[in-house]
């Protein structure tokens, strides 16, 4: 745990004060004040961040920062889609938050719940519906075990 503390703290102190907790992360996300690059850089940063927490058994939460990663993967594709149709993105960083926690936890319909209970707004149900349930069946082609029950079978000492 203390070589992923050094790792993580020699991590945290190069990148810039936004990326240091997960709120400035989702105001720079649900602000749509970045681009490209920057959304791309907002999830491998917690992506590896988040895993290398996990993997070294501290504690901590795996939800919120699943929120935040898919909100990244959104707001990357909803950008990439602006540029060649035109339409908003803000969508699409509901649908990632969604799919992502679709495909991680395996509860598609929880998912779309979440994400449409905080946009509050009836026309994303559709986006939501076909992104988590196409995140729900692609993760379960890879692997049938949500991140849960795969974190308590590593804690056992059983690899699946």
């Amino acid at each position: 745990m203390s070589l992923s503390g050094l790792l993580l703290g020699t991590m945290y102190s190069i990148i810039p004060e936004n990326f240091h907790n997960i709120e400035g992360l989702q105001k720079i996300i649900v602000n749509e004040s970045s681009n490209f690059t920057l959304a791309i850089s907002i999830f491998f940063i917690l992506f590896f961040a988040s895993g290398l927490a996990a993997a070294s058994g501290a504690p901590g939460g795996l939800f919120y920062p699943m929120l935040t990663l898919g909100g990244a993967i959104g707001l990357a594709s909803g950008i990439g889609v602006e540029t060649i149709t035109g339409h908003v993105p803000t969508t699409y960083i509901f649908a990632g938050m969604g799919g992502f926690v679709a495909g991680c936890s395996r509860t598609p319909l929880t998912a779309m719940f979440l994400a449409f209970a905080l946009t509050k707004n009836l026309l994303i149900l559709k986006p939501l519906l076909i992104t988590c349930i196409a995140s729900f069946l692609t993760a379960r082609i890879f692997n049938e075990h949500s991140i849960y029950e795969r974190q308590i079978t590593i804690e056992e000492g059983e690899l699946i």
